[in-house]
């Protein structure tokens, strides 16, 4: 993609543990609204996805953290928008989990005007990782939020997490499937398989991090 002409692996084509470069991380603070996020400088990733997709777990395997994130059982617990310090002038903001949030729909509605005024206001963010169950990508919400993300023209990074509860052909088919959807609407967007359980799949977003994007 022409967004990414940077992402290159190691010579081996793998990292090893000790290459993970956010074990550092920490957790910042959870904004109720916009207002309350940190000064809008330096570069965000915004991380978007249904309830149940693995957002927190994702982000802890991105991290190298056990529980920097906190996981539930319960989906659609996170309310508001959770900010996580990578290194200096480096964010990831994690949104409220859209799809299976048990909440009002004056809440829901008030979490999706929030979100559409952080993507086209928030001159950090630099990046939107929209996560999707490998198992069931494309759901109607997915495809609602990419549609809005192209038109909004954000740099856009699909993640088909669980990857290890499929095999290869079908991981294959699941990749192709969001791809070509993507490519019929003239979307630019990276497609990436991970699984955040066996940590497998990172290398690509560790290094986009790690750059000035």
């Amino acid at each position: 993609m022409r967004w990414l002409p940077f992402i290159k692996l190691c010579r081996k084509g793998f990292f090893m543990a000790s290459d993970q470069p956010f074990r550092q991380a920490r957790f910042g603070l959870s904004a109720p609204s916009i207002a309350h996020l940190p000064e809008d400088a330096g570069r965000e990733v915004l991380m978007l996805g249904r309830s149940n997709v693995g957002k927190s777990s994702f982000i802890n395997a991105l991290c190298g953290h056990k529980s920097l994130a906190q996981t539930s059982k319960t989906p659609g617990r996170t309310r508001f928008l959770n900010v996580y310090h990578l290194r200096e002038g480096c964010r990831l903001i994690d949104a409220p989990g859209y799809g299976f949030a048990r909440a009002s729909k004056s809440d829901i509605a008030q979490w999706q005007k929030m979100l559409e005024q952080y993507i086209q206001e928030r001159n950090s963010l630099g990046m939107v990782m929209v996560i999707m169950d490998i198992r069931h990508p494309l759901q109607a919400q997915d495809l609602l939020w990419l549609d809005f993300l192209h038109v909004s023209c954000v740099p856009l990074w699909i993640i088909l997490n669980k990857k290890d509860t499929l095999g290869y052909g079908k991981q294959v088919e699941a990749q192709r499937k969001v791809v070509g959807y993507c490519s019929q609407l003239g979307i630019d967007a990276q497609v990436s398989l991970v699984s955040s359980q066996k940590k497998q799949g990172l290398e690509p977003m560790w290094e986009f991090l790690r750059s000035d994007f």
